[in-house]
C-alpha cells in the first residue's frame, strides 16, 4: 500500500491517491491543529494544499509504530538535493487507508533515514522496507 501511495503522491494523481483511502479517511499534521476527514476533503487538500506546496517530492518506504510510513522528501534545486520534509505514517483498515499522519522532519533522523539525499534519486532508501 505504501509504495502505491508514494507512485501516486509522487505524480500528484489525485483520484489515485482517493482510491487508496476509505471513505473516512483522518489526515492530521501535528502539532498543526487542523485535520480533514473525509475523501472529498482529503482530495481539495491534496488540489489547494500539499500538492501546490510541494511541486516535486520522492518518498522512501519505512515503518513506524508497526505502521507502514513513507519518508518525504522534496528537492532542493539550487543545492541539488533532495531535503526530508517529513514522515508521512499510514493506518490501514483492511486494504484502505484509514489515516495519514504527517510527522515534520526531525522524526526520520529517529527511523534511520538521512535527512538530505544527493543527486536525483532515492539510491538506496527507495526500497526500504
Amino acid at each position: 500500500m505504501a509504495r502505491r501511495l508514494a507512485a501516486a503522491l509522487g505524480a500528484h494523481d489525485v483520484d489515485a491517491v482517493v482510491s487508496l483511502l476509505a471513505e473516512d479517511i483522518r489526515i492530521a499534521m501535528p502539532p498543526f491543529p487542523a485535520i480533514w476527514q473525509g475523501r472529498e476533503r482529503a482530495a481539495r487538500f491534496l488540489t489547494e494544499v500539499a500538492f501546490r506546496l510541494v511541486p516535486e517530492a520522492r518518498f522512501a518506504e519505512t515503518r513506524a509504530n508497526n505502521q507502514p510510513a513513507l519518508a518525504v522528501y522534496t528537492r532542493d534545486q539550487a543545492a541539488g538535493i533532495w531535503r526530508g520534509s517529513g514522515l508521512l505514517v499510514i493506518t490501514l483498515r483492511g486494504d484502505q487507508i484509514a489515516g495519514l499522519t504527517r510527522f515534520e522532519s526531525h522524526t526520520l533522523r529517529r527511523f534511520g533515514l538521512p535527512r538530505m539525499l544527493p543527486g536525483s534519486s532515492l539510491g538506496e532508501w527507495a526500497a526500504r522496507p
